[in-house]
């Protein structure tokens, strides 16, 4: 029986079994669909120092979120994500907190004028917002994207009247 190997270093992938060497190359996305260059992910975890192997807060497995914009990494528990923003923040090019821009005017100035959406955590300013918002609010707040599936399920069309 042919005993196999694989090797990575850097974009190639050496496969080598007992009777042959295969050199491969390995596909790495490095630009989302807009063709903005992502970040190269740091392997750890910024809070607690584990890797997608270990949180070292918990002692269990946990994939790491990385900033596209920068690179730096967290376990979703380590930043205090809820499970539901833990998958969110997968689904777009998130920003750590110090790159996070404002998904409306793509700019960070004005920090202090941010606000951080508590479903998908991008960032708004409270003047980019329609209408404008002059206060934080206090508690929870959700961005606009956020409000619009949660308020189709919150039509009588779907929820029954349920006082008859």
């Amino acid at each position: 029986m042919p005993c196999v190997c694989v090797c990575v270093c850097d974009s190639l992938v050496w496969v080598i079994d007992s009777d042959l060497l295969y050199l491969c190359t390995v596909v790495v996305v490095s630009h989302d669909l807009q063709g903005k260059p992502l970040a190269k992910p740091n392997p750890i975890c910024d809070f607690c120092l584990g890797d997608n192997n270990l949180n070292k807060k918990t002692g269990r497995t946990e994939k790491l979120v990385s900033c596209s914009d920068c690179g730096r990494s967290g376990h979703p528990t380590c930043m205090q994500f809820s499970a539901s923003l833990s998958l969110v923040v997968r689904t777009y090019r998130w920003q750590c907190i110090e790159c996070k821009t404002c998904h409306l005017c793509g700019t960070s100035e004005n920090d202090d004028q941010l606000l951080f959406c508590d479903d998908c955590d991008r960032g708004y300013h409270m003047y980019c917002l329609k209408p404008p918002i002059k206060e934080p609010p206090e508690g929870n707040w959700s961005c606009g994207m956020c409000l619009k599936p949660m308020s189709a399920l919150k039509s009588t069309d779907i929820i029954p009247n349920l006082q008859n």
